[in-house]
């Protein structure tokens, strides 16, 4: 229509009196599927503008529903996508499976059955080599995932944990051990205690909060300096964000070891911060995370959690 008015113009003259004249007066509109005709536009749709028109006609916000079961504590997003797929989340009551459907942000939410899911939550000690996110089959990565096997489970073959439903959660990780996530990575060059769950609320405490604390003992290239470790323990920022304040101390046991204590972990924070004030890391060795120790693990071995151990949590 643009362009049909546009060419109606440009043909037309104007008189002294500024009535335009050899136009011939408005052309009709074109008829569908003629040359000239223009669809109207459609309207934006709720689920791509993430808004919606509630019954008194004011504007709603629609969000995904594995976002809002995150944002309550229900599980993680990903886990939230499983349990769609599996038709076990309700939306105001009804079985709600697409997760790229938008709904209204107070919507209510439950899971079916949810509390008597089986969730496994393991420890693993993780070599160097390994990489906790996706591997690149191309560059010979090798997931950490892929060590939990009978083999490496503390105590092998015929071993385990002997607490009740200890057994039926050693089969639901031995199973499928890629659907164990990883809670707090650690790079290929780094080793220590690695947490996996398939419990979302437990991943959201640890990570999602930043309330708890992870411990690392790191190995650099040198003795470093009193103002080194000061400069460590106070304000830092990497990519233009400014860090929480880290607590840094020296090692009584060996004078090119500092003890790293976090409460969030951007990636290879302890090895840039290390580089901004001139120490390079040669070793980086985590051995807890809250209320959980690498103690009695031997190197590639792993061991799941109690009840009792998640609720010190």
């Amino acid at each position: 229509m643009v362009a049909v008015m546009r060419a109606t113009r440009a043909s037309g003259t104007r008189s002294p009196g500024g009535r335009r004249q050899g136009g011939g007066g408005p052309r009709p509109r074109p008829k569908r599927g003629e040359a000239g005709h223009h669809p109207p536009s459609p309207s934006p749709s709720p689920s791509s503008t993430g808004l919606g028109a509630s019954e008194d006609g004011k504007s709603i916000l629609l969000e995904r529903p594995a976002k809002i079961m995150s944002r309550r504590g229900l599980s993680s997003r990903r886990e939230g996508e499983r349990l769609m797929s599996q038709g076990r989340v309700l939306v105001d009551g009804k079985v709600h499976r697409d997760p790229g459907q938008r709904i209204h942000s107070n919507a209510n939410i439950s899971v079916v059955d949810f509390e008597n899911e089986v969730k496994p939550t393991v420890l693993l000690n993780k070599p160097v080599g390994l990489v906790s996110t996706q591997a690149d089959r191309r560059l010979g990565q090798v997931n950490a995932w892929e060590l939990l096997t009978e083999e490496n489970r503390r105590g092998g073959r015929g071993g385990g944990e002997a607490w009740e439903g200890a057994a039926e959660l050693e089969v639901a990780v031995l199973e499928e051990p890629w659907r164990m996530a990883v809670v707090g990575r650690l790079d290929k060059d780094s080793r220590g205690l690695l947490l996996m769950t398939q419990d979302g609320v437990i991943a959201k405490k640890v990570i999602g909060t930043q309330s708890v604390w992870k411990r690392y003992v790191v190995l650099v290239d040198r003795v470093p300096s009193q103002a080194q470790v000061s400069r460590l323990n106070g304000k830092m920022s990497l990519d233009g964000v400014e860090l929480r304040r880290m607590s840094v101390t020296a090692s009584s046991e060996n004078p090119s070891s500092l003890e790293f204590r976090l409460r969030e972990g951007r990636k290879h924070q302890i090895r840039r911060c290390c580089n901004k004030v001139g120490l390079e890391v040669i070793d980086l060795f985590r051995v807890e995370i809250g209320p959980w120790t690498v103690g009695g693990l031997a190197e590639g071995e792993w061991r799941l959690l109690s009840p009792q151990e998640v609720e010190l949590l």
